[in-house]
């Protein structure tokens, strides 16, 4: 969606929760400490990002970004691809057009709303997750995942997968829904790539919006320090 940054920085301004458990505590601070490095890339680090829209399988725009974060953590992006040509409808059937146009606009900024009650992680939301007995971790193949269920919406569930050797969040996947958790059903998950030093960044960020058959896919590349 234009103007709208769809995913946040998951650790821009944010401490983890303090909990009852100090096991769990130790494994969520072990997912937090990629933050402060992260912030660094936020205000160092150019890069390129690539978002396609999709609908109903088919490719419907493609846009190419120079991105960069500025001192107050909020992307600056410069358009290095030529806007789409635009179709112009008439009579009829442009009534029709805008008027879907106007109700998908106004389903996805509420999805997008939605995904920014998720990212960045509420403290206060972990904590009570915690005391409720509704968070988790297990051990996988090359870390550690840790859950997080009734999140915000009743059968939701937030995931982060941890790789414990090298202390680094790899991935973030937001399940939930927007009114009916069988028909409205909206999926977010956030890859995480390390630059040589230890920098932690979202590489990839897919955006699955079932009920209307919409994929918003946006790759991040070419991450590069800037000199110092």
């Amino acid at each position: 969606m234009p103007g709208v940054c769809l995913v946040p920085d998951p650790w821009h301004g944010r401490r983890p929760a303090r909990t009852r458990s100090s096991c769990f505590r130790k494994k969520w601070r072990l997912s937090s400490r990629p933050r402060q490095k992260t912030r660094k890339l936020c205000a160092n680090t150019p890069g390129i990002e690539d978002t396609q829209l999709s609908l109903k399988g088919e490719v419907k725009s493609t846009k190419i970004e120079s991105c960069r974060y500025g001192p107050d953590g909020k992307v600056q992006k410069t358009p290095l691809s030529a806007p789409p040509e635009k179709k112009e409808a008439r009579g009829l059937k442009k009534r029709v057009v805008e008027k879907k146009t106007d109700e998908m606009k106004d389903y996805m900024e509420r999805v997008v709303s939605l995904i920014q009650r998720y990212v960045p992680p509420q403290p206060e939301l972990i904590k009570a997750d915690v005391a409720g007995g509704n968070a988790s971790f297990s051990p996988q193949a090359g870390g550690m995942l840790l859950q997080f269920k009734n999140f915000v919406k009743s059968g939701d569930l937030v995931s982060f997968a941890l790789d414990t050797t090298a202390k680094a969040i790899r991935q973030l996947k937001v399940d939930t829904y927007l009114d009916d958790a069988d028909k409205d059903k909206v999926a977010l998950t956030v890859d995480f790539q390390t630059l040589p030093d230890g920098t932690n960044y979202a590489s990839s960020k897919t955006l699955d919006v079932a009920a209307k058959k919409i994929v918003v896919a946006i790759t991040s590349k070419n991450f590069q320090k800037l000199a110092q």
